[in-house]
């Protein structure tokens, strides 16, 4: 199966892949601490409208992450273009 088939198809869902370093996951456990400490902090009408804000801030983080997405596409066409036929690989099925 060709990349861009597994694409259309679904089979490939970058948004859903995240980084396994060490630097991520000390990250991770840092923000997972954080959320903790300021859900036993808040009220129940607090958490509420930290509810509704990070519901906001999630919507602006997965189309900003599409956007990137979409063009990583586009500079990696340009950059396609860039390189002189000679030096590009043999083109394959």
């Amino acid at each position: 199966m060709s990349f861009l088939k597994d694409l259309y198809d679904g089979e490939i869902r970058p948004c859903e892949e995240i980084p396994h370093s060490d630097e991520f996951k000390a990250a991770q456990s840092a923000l997972s601490k954080a959320a903790k400490e300021l859900d036993e902090a808040l009220t129940a009408e607090q958490k509420e409208l930290f509810g509704a804000y990070k519901d906001r801030f999630f919507d602006c983080v997965h189309l900003s992450y599409a956007h990137a997405y979409e063009m990583g596409f586009l500079h990696g066409a340009k950059l396609i273009n860039e390189i002189p036929k000679p030096d590009r690989l043999p083109e394959t099925e």
